[in-house]
């Protein structure tokens, strides 16, 4: 009779449970599946693995077992070794808003103030926004090279730019149209963008401080185009919930990332209370204590 016939049927010992649990391990980081997919089919291969070892030489279960030691290791450490070349979507939105904050600053330094929410024609009707003029500090001068300023950021030509995905300024987390904003001002006389005025830090430290007021903040499914001269207004503002129209204050992700006039990126809760919001919006607002140690 062969050994296959001979030998005992499978058994969940400590050793081959432990391995069970470290190959099921290394297939959910391996394949990045979820565990509910993964195990079902981590079980049966392991299964036929372990009854082959048995078959082919019972002792090598303490090979199989510090094997398995080993897997579990690896499979525990992946995550980490991973995570810096593969960032949550959510992080990558982070960074982005953190990388327009170094262009506004920047474009600061170099003017002596923000750029304001849009440039306006002589009837007041607003051109330009100020993603425009913020390309050439977010290393898209070329883009910035070929948009024309003696027409609308509509006219014939500009219009062709309108296509353009710039990653800078729409959020990964987010699905839809790629071209759309999903990092919006909040436009006002009272706010950083005093519609087609400039402010400057100094106006912003004479009221509550830049490290507690909002230059921008996430606008999911905002549906305004990166290029176009138009935000969020202060007076009808609103957190997007179901009836609520956009464009709205909210995202794709857990939290809402809003940029602070220091440079700061802080995640707000989503159910955060719209008049708290406001208050930080504004330069010199009441006491919101959103971004408070």
């Amino acid at each position: 009779m062969s050994d296959i016939q001979n030998h005992p049927p499978f058994q969940f010992s400590i050793r081959a449970l432990f391995a069970l649990t470290a190959w099921c391990a290394m297939v959910v980081r391996l394949f990045r599946l979820s565990p509910l997919l993964a195990i079902p089919l981590a079980i049966p291969s392991a299964m036929v693995l372990f009854e082959w070892y048995q078959v082919q030489n019972r002792r090598c279960w303490n090979l199989v077992a510090i094997a398995a030691l080993l897997i579990y290791a690896v499979a525990i450490m992946m995550p980490d070794l991973g995570s810096s070349h593969n960032p949550p979507r959510r992080l990558l939105c982070k960074n982005n808003l953190a990388q327009i904050g170094n262009a506004l600053r920047e474009y600061h330094r170099v003017n002596g103030h923000f750029p304001p929410a849009y440039i306006a024609a002589g009837n007041g009707v607003p051109m330009h926004s100020w993603r425009v003029l913020l390309l050439p500090y977010l290393d898209h001068q070329a883009v910035y090279d070929q948009y024309r300023f003696d027409e609308p950021w509509n006219g014939p030509h500009n219009r062709q730019l309108s296509i353009e995905k710039l990653a800078c300024y729409h959020c990964a987390s987010e699905e839809g149209n790629r071209t759309d904003s999903s990092y919006l001002a909040v436009v006002g006389p009272q706010t950083a963008w005093p519609y087609d005025k400039s402010v400057s830090l100094t106006d912003i430290e004479r009221g509550d401080g830049s490290g507690q007021t909002i230059l921008l903040i996430e606008a999911a499914g905002s549906g305004i185009n990166w290029l176009e001269p138009r935000d969020l207004d202060f007076d009808s503002l609103a957190i997007r919930a179901p009836g609520v129209q956009p464009p709205s204050i909210g995202s794709s992700h857990a939290g809402i990332y809003a940029l602070l006039a220091d440079g700061s990126v802080e995640l707000i809760e989503s159910n955060v209370a719209l008049s708290r919001l406001k208050e930080a919006v504004k330069i010199g607002g009441e006491r919101h204590g959103l971004f408070d140690q």
